[in-house]
């Protein structure tokens, strides 16, 4: 077999996705191409039956038993306590040796094809740190929810409005991830968006065609178990990299929440309108309107 022309090495923090880690695998192991694959599990030492659906998979590729669509995979894996899943993903960095690095996780799945999507985008463009493409919201059972198409990469909006690079369907290049550092451990759930940004700054992003990836939302997942935390790291990691308090990711957040506040500031603005506009006597009327009902009601009679 002729030696392959670029290697992935690929990362999945696993602790306890029995459910859906065998998925996750096999869209790893699947993907076709003239590249080869360094796969990493990084087990947390989970208590279900995930070892061993690791263990299957590992015996697979050592007796060239798996029908493989590539250049070869080299599977390596570990189950030993770990300080979370940025710690994890780490370890497993610390190990990559291909030109391309990401990490998926043990409830996420790769489309076919996304692998050679990705190398060509790097192909094309040699200085970019990053590219991502759109992926497919999916339930506990792999129904499609939505489809999420992301923007295209700036890193000026990516610290004003907050994350739109899909983790999940995000490639990096080794040399750009390893310039920059690797996932901040101190960040448990937005750690991705931290790491986007710190590349995007250096060497820039790109938003590519296609869909790359399955996200899965279920009952256990941090996405929807874990929002507030989610909120106060994406907070920090903005104000962190320069964004401001009143940029639209952190007005987008406190408005959605409090929806009154909306309206006021709403009607705020129309009056500041009137008045530069000197439409007085509208200021006026809208005045009345709204402020002067509530001060002219009677109080009730004993």
């Amino acid at each position: 077999m002729a030696k392959p022309t670029a290697t992935f090495s690929i990362v999945t923090p696993s602790f306890n996705q029995a459910a859906f880690l065998e998925e996750t695998i096999k869209g790893v192991l699947d993907q076709a191409g003239d590249f080869s694959i360094q796969y990493i599990v990084a087990d947390g030492d989970s208590t279900d039956n995930s070892v061993e659906i690791i263990k299957k998979y590992d015996q697979l590729i050592r007796d060239k038993k798996y029908p493989l669509k590539n250049s070869g995979v080299d599977l390596s894996w570990w189950s030993h306590p770990d300080g979370g899943q940025s710690d994890a993903i780490n370890q497993g960095f610390r190990k990559a040796i291909g030109e391309y690095v990401a990490w998926i996780n043990s409830d996420d799945v790769y489309m076919p094809g996304a692998f050679a999507e990705a190398l060509k985008v790097f192909r094309a463009h040699p200085k970019i740190g990053l590219v991502y493409a759109s992926m497919e919201e999916v339930d506990e059972k792999g129904r499609l929810v939505r489809l999420q198409v992301p923007e295209p990469f700036d890193v000026r909006r990516q610290i004003r409005e907050g994350n739109f690079v899909p983790q999940p369907s995000t490639f990096m290049r080794r040399e750009a991830l390893f310039a920059v550092g690797l996932l901040n451990p101190k960040y448990h759930y937005a750690m991705d968006y931290d790491l986007w940004i710190r590349i995007g700054k250096r060497y820039g992003g790109i938003r590519a065609d296609g869909v790359w990836s399955k996200f899965r939302f279920h009952p256990a997942s941090k996405t929807v178990l874990l929002e507030k935390k989610f909120w106060k790291e994406v907070s920090q990691i903005s104000r962190s990299h320069g964004g401001r308090f009143a940029s639209p990711l952190f007005k987008n957040h406190y408005l959605a929440r409090y929806p009154h506040l909306l309206a006021n500031l709403n009607r705020l603005g129309r009056g500041y309108l009137l008045l530069k506009d000197r439409r007085y006597d509208e200021f006026r009327h809208k005045l009345h309107k709204n402020i002067a009902p509530g001060r002219n009601k009677q109080e009730p009679r004993p």
